[in-house]
């Protein structure tokens, strides 16, 4: 046993020499040792998602110590939400929201993934609790998809979708109507602006399916209530969802 250990250590120290590794937020070089390859090392991850002291438990928005949020907060409250729950690694400011800025660049997919392997492992009970039986996607207009290949809303399904092992599909809801931006609208304009934007693909067989809606950022909630209503009408039974960040800026 303490050979094989032994042995163990040799060859990884031998790959931390030979091909050294480093944190992919700050550079500082990682050891295969602490399960960090290739990810982001112990002080950037407390740095980007500090761990939140009390959020909303429908919104996932930051709210005050003591206050109780099973039926919303003041950010949420007034919403009729379709999906059952949000969960995020904090709130869409400081290290976390450049972060988020980042990941929308082309090659950040790495980080982009162990922002998402963060979220999962401090959310695990919830996410394993919520029995989900597909992931989806929050889709994008396809001439957005001609500008940019790998939206940051994959790459947080697709990993997702290894840590529940569960499939993840982004062709069963599909956004047929290219909008503004959400965060460039009045509270009004907003709920209009993606009226008749998804539709669900009319051979899905959602009936009894449980799904984690995905996507790198909440901001109003409007664009993944939409998207829940739609899957929902198509038969899933229930809807939850998970972002990166949760945004609460008007």
């Amino acid at each position: 046993m303490l050979l094989r250990q032994w042995t163990g250590r040799l060859c990884r120290d031998a790959m931390d020499f030979l091909y050294p590794i480093g944190c992919l937020w700050c550079g500082q070089q990682l050891s295969r040792a602490d399960g960090s390859a290739g990810d982001l090392c112990t002080k950037c991850r407390i740095t980007i998602a500090p761990h939140l002291g009390n959020c909303c438990q429908r919104c996932s928005a930051a709210v005050g110590p003591y206050i109780k949020t099973d039926e919303g907060c003041v950010h949420c409250q007034r919403d009729r939400l379709h999906f059952e729950r949000a969960i995020s690694l904090g709130s869409y400011e400081g290290e976390l929201r450049r972060a988020c800025l980042r990941c929308k660049q082309p090659g950040q997919r790495p980080l982009t993934t162990a922002l998402t392997m963060e979220l999962c492992q401090r959310e695990q009970n919830l996410l394993k609790d919520w029995q989900i039986d597909l992931v989806v996607p929050v889709p994008h207009h396809w001439t957005d998809r001609v500008r940019i290949a790998d939206h940051a809303a994959d790459a947080v399904s697709d990993q997702i979708s290894r840590f529940l092992m569960v499939p993840v599909d982004r062709h069963i809801l599909a956004k047929q109507k290219r909008t503004p931006k959400q965060h460039e609208l009045t509270a009004t304009q907003r709920r209009n602006n993606l009226r008749g934007a998804f539709q669900v693909n009319r051979s899905a067989r959602l009936s009894g399916v449980r799904v984690l809606l995905t996507d790198d950022v909440l901001t109003t909630a409007t664009t993944a209530n939409r998207a829940t209503r739609m899957l929902l009408d198509a038969g899933a039974s229930s809807v939850h969802v998970a972002v990166l960040a949760r945004s609460t800026g008007v």
